[in-house]
């Protein structure tokens, strides 16, 4: 299966922000956001929507960001 993103895949499933967020217990909101790709979600949030899209949509989670983000100040540390 391709991965999608997730405005692309409620498109294709034919499913609103509103009826996709009710099923995973997210804001609508939160859930455009989402969908624009101007927040990110937590790791349980990012499960949800990778198992009720049955793995077609998978989202970078504000864990990784945060660990990229220390990743990236360690490197400019050494660097100095």
């Amino acid at each position: 299966m391709e991965v999608q993103n997730l405005k692309a895949y409620l498109a294709n499933v034919g499913m609103s922000i509103r009826e996709f967020s009710e099923k995973v217990d997210c804001t609508q909101k939160y859930m455009s956001q989402l969908a624009l790709g101007r927040k990110l979600p937590g790791r349980r949030l990012a499960k949800d929507i990778y198992d009720a899209t049955d793995g077609v949509v998978t989202l970078q989670t504000k864990a990784k960001e945060c660990q990229k983000t220390e990743k990236q100040q360690q490197e400019q540390n050494c660097n100095r």
